[in-house]
């Protein structure tokens, strides 16, 4: 009991430097008003990297598609409740907030990329905070609660879903402000704490239902057995009536209204896609599963959690999760809950865990300030080391990366990865001078690779091919309804944002639907639609975009042989604009 006590001092104690620690401990935010603001420096940077890197087709996730239209159909029609496919038909697969993240974004930087993806990447720096904010609730130090936003940030599966316009961000940024919510509740010393935080709580909820669907109705179910079986005294503080009955309303008020207006096609699509379509395969799939996705998310987060592991070893007796604080357990909870929930799926994605990626950054970082110190010395030192060989791979990948920008890179790009490189040396000078920042310096090696590999790939993968084909249609000057597209569907989405608008041309399922319609335009991407269509007297031309379909031992072979350039325009992306008899096209 001694042991439980004392691991519960050191979870409560961390952020007070009185508590004890290495004297290279960054200094208590209170002292210094100024490192109040380094959460939100931090996310800002974060906002600075991803949004150049969000706002171009350098990388792109299939069901984005949906998100671009739905969105863009909302601006330009006001109806924001129900989306549409671009045939017309009602979706209702996902609930309505990620389309209202696109739209907002229309509405504000006009129809594109930029403006498509702006939301995504303002939330995913939100949630950059709000696991600070969940890391300072549960007791960590200043310096371990900035590891915590760090860790999450540089994660390789958030880094990856923070510029793509799906509800995967949607959703982990209310869960996050939810879980943000009930954290201050239950760390709370009065049973009472202040009101505002069951507002944020169960608001948050409420929209992270209207984000995805079911999952946030099984977090509260946990949070309710949780409570009851562990936190009888915070029942009351939790179950506020007001804030839940806000949120209930909030929820019900788009579910009934789309389940009224369009009662089959809810039922089939939202329980289908929710429930029936993402079925196990077997029992024994769960058993592959089960273990899968706990590594998975484990080990996304690369070395953290063995160091976490490596200081608990140390530490005798062990620590108890019985002797952890309630929010921490609380957390503990949902992150198993989610692990268990998705192990029932058809497959293992770590994306689905990332509504509790932000809880298990904040309770790695919470876990390592408890039982290192607030200084975190040992962690220091060990990524002082470690540090060293991680820079050394960064300057290794930095090799090829300046290579592809000498070939076919612009004279910013060089320079913004000529600075890379010198981060790159600072990191490590940094880092060895200063151990107390090794570790914030390590965490975030992940985000200056990240960023500099995209920009080393951006003028290779580039455009995309909707952009030469949103060309060639408004070269044409044809109208909406005399221009086709056929082909492959992820295309004919990029076209569309590269146009401006929703529906600058009907897309079409197959050649037959193109020529009964007698358009005077059809957009392909393969070639045997368009010779069929120059066999019909349509005059064909060639659009061509960037490199995407990469094979990485040519592609090495042309950037360290320096042709580069000329393996880009050979590989590039190809597709067909067919123009009736005296239509205007590109040369």
């Amino acid at each position: 009991m001694a042991g439980s006590n004392a691991v519960t001092a050191s979870f409560s104690t961390a952020s007070d430097p009185a508590a004890g620690g290495s004297g290279t401990a960054l200094p208590a935010a209170s002292s210094r008003p100024l490192l109040r603001l380094l959460p939100a420096v931090l996310a800002a940077i974060y906002f600075a990297v991803m949004m150049p890197i969000g706002a171009d087709m350098i990388l792109h996730y299939p069901d984005e598609r949906h998100y671009a239209y739905g969105g863009a159909r909302m601006v330009e029609t006001g109806d924001w409740l129900i989306p549409r496919t671009p045939q017309g038909e009602i979706r209702l697969k996902k609930p309505v907030i990620p389309y209202w993240f696109s739209a907002a974004g229309f509405e504000l930087l006009g129809i594109g990329v930029p403006g498509f993806r702006l939301f995504w990447v303002i939330a995913a720096s939100g949630i950059l905070l709000l696991t600070y904010g969940i890391a300072r609730g549960l007791g960590a130090p200043l310096g371990a609660a900035l590891l915590a936003e760090i860790m999450i940030a540089a994660n390789p599966v958030f880094l990856r879903a923070a510029i793509n316009a799906i509800p995967d961000i949607p959703l982990t940024f209310f869960v996050t402000l939810a879980a943000f919510g009930f954290v201050r509740i239950l760390a709370a010393r009065q049973e009472s704490p202040a009101r505002g935080w069951a507002w944020v709580a169960w608001l948050g909820m409420a929209c992270a239902v209207l984000a995805k669907g079911m999952l946030p109705i099984v977090l509260v179910a946990s949070l309710l057995a949780y409570l009851v079986a562990l936190d009888r005294r915070k029942l009351s503080a939790v179950l506020r009536p007001l804030p839940i009955l806000a949120a209930g309303a909030l929820v019900a008020a788009w579910y009934v209204y789309a389940a009224v207006s369009y009662p089959e096609a809810f039922a089939a699509q939202f329980f289908g896609d929710q429930i029936t379509g993402n079925a196990a395969k077997g029992a024994w799939w769960v058993l592959v599963a089960l273990p899968g996705y706990l590594l998975a998310g484990i080990f996304s987060f690369l070395a953290w959690p063995l160091l976490l592991i490596g200081l608990g070893l140390e530490k005798r007796p062990p620590p108890s999760p019985l002797a952890w604080p309630s929010p921490a357990r609380l957390l503990a909870v949902w992150c198993a809950v989610v692990v268990v929930v998705f192990a029932f799926s058809d497959a293992i994605d770590p994306r689905y865990l990332l509504p509790v990626m932000p809880a298990f950054s904040a309770l790695l970082a919470a876990g390592i300030g408890a039982l290192d110190g607030p200084g975190l010395p040992r962690v220091s030192a060990a990524c002082r080391w470690l540090l060293l060989p991680a820079v050394a791979l960064g300057l290794i990948l930095a090799v090829p990366e300046v290579l592809v920008l000498l070939q076919v890179g612009g004279g910013l790009a060089i320079a913004l990865v000529g600075f890379g490189v010198a981060m790159w040396v600072a990191f490590a000078a940094t880092g060895w001078r200063a151990p107390q920042l090794a570790p914030h310096l390590l965490g975030a090696t992940p985000v200056l690779a990240f960023g500099l590999g995209a920009l080393a790939m951006a003028p290779v993968v580039l455009p995309d091919r909707g952009v030469p084909f949103a060309a060639a249609l408004e070269a044409s000057d044809a109208a909406a309804d005399r221009a086709a597209f056929v082909g492959d569907v992820h295309t004919a989405s990029e076209t569309r944002l590269a146009a401006g608008t929703a529906d600058p041309f009907v897309e079409v399922e197959n050649i037959t639907d193109a020529l009964a319609g007698g358009y005077c335009v059809v957009m392909a991407t393969q070639r045997g639609v368009a010779r069929k269509l120059e066999d019909q007297g349509y005059t064909v031309s060639e659009v061509r975009g960037g490199w995407r379909d990469i094979d990485l031992a040519r592609f090495l072979g042309a950037v360290f042989s320096w042709r580069l350039a000329e393996a880009r325009a050979a590989n590039g992306s190809i597709g067909y604009v067919a123009a009736c008899s005296g239509q205007r096209t590109v040369e």
